[in-house]
């Protein structure tokens, strides 16, 4: 039987879990606007914590679920060159439907690095398939 603590997130990823948490860093923090992604930043002492939101004009439930799926898995890459303590909340926009994950990621770590949360110059361990490509050529 597995125990509890094979279930437990790593320290980088802890998140966000009360509406009060939530409503805190959007009312008090420092918003930085994307494309496809708002990031809302609270400084704090301690680890890292993230909230993702996909609100209902982003479209149905599956494709709410989607975007919010893409967001976290940008999140899990990007948490490793976080800096010192923050709360973030991530909304996403409406643009993001349909958007592919390498883009997200990349919207994603440009708001954390003007925001300070991560350095600027710090590299995605995100792939970046398909780059070598001709951007005319179409996709095997």
């Amino acid at each position: 039987m597995a125990s509890f603590e094979q279930h437990r997130h790593p320290p980088s990823l802890e998140r966000l879990r009360r509406g009060s948490d939530f409503r805190r860093v959007m009312r008090t923090g420092r918003r930085l606007a994307g494309t496809r992604v708002v990031l809302y930043v609270l400084p704090r002492e301690g680890l890292v914590r993230a909230g993702f939101i996909s609100g209902r004009r982003i479209g149905g439930a599956v494709v709410r679920n989607r975007v919010r799926r893409l967001m976290k898995e940008a999140w899990r890459s990007l948490s490793p060159m976080t800096t010192r303590g923050f709360d973030l909340v991530f909304a996403s926009r409406p643009e993001a439907r349909g958007a592919r994950m390498q883009d997200v990621a990349d919207e994603m770590q440009e708001l954390l690095a003007t925001a300070r949360v991560i350095d600027r110059r710090a590299t995605s361990p995100i792939g970046r398939r398909g780059s070598e490509r001709d951007p005319g050529e179409r996709p095997r």
